[in-house]
């Protein structure tokens, strides 16, 4: 396939997950945490922002990514990332490995192949992302 028909059909995916409803106030902690666990820290941002209606669940699986509970550890850590094949979805250990923590930061040259995350929906505020952050730092456990 050549170069132009894979962003062809990148951005085709991309536009099939995009919402561009007002964007939804979801009322998750506004604190960062410090040592977060997976099922109650992590999986409650990935519910409440990824895997909603038109995205990353069960049934659209967009870009070949489930975050609904249940599916979203397995599909994410050391996982190869599909737009960036030397980096994983999620690296334990490594925040700046992890191509997931990087297209939800605000810095566009971080993920040039991909807009940031959520698309079309208010970003994940700073807490939230740092909280990611931390569980990836700390070794993406499942726990």
């Amino acid at each position: 396939m050549s170069a132009r028909a894979a962003l062809g059909c990148a951005l085709m995916w991309l536009a099939a997950c995009a919402d561009f409803e007002a964007p939804k106030r979801v009322t998750l902690p506004d604190i960062a945490v410090a040592t977060p666990s997976f099922s109650t820290d992590v999986q409650p941002i990935f519910t409440a922002r990824c895997a909603t209606a038109s995205c990353h669940n069960f049934a659209t699986h967009q870009l070949d990514l489930n975050l609904a509970p249940g599916y979203s550890y397995d599909e994410i850590v050391n996982v190869q990332a599909i737009f960036r094949p030397t980096a994983k979805r999620i690296a334990p250990f490594s925040a700046d490995s992890s191509f997931l923590v990087q297209t939800l930061l605000a810095d566009a040259t971080r993920h040039p192949e991909v807009a940031r995350m959520p698309l079309g929906r208010e970003p994940l505020m700073d807490n939230q992302i740092q909280t990611i952050i931390n569980w990836v730092v700390q070794g993406a456990k499942r726990n």
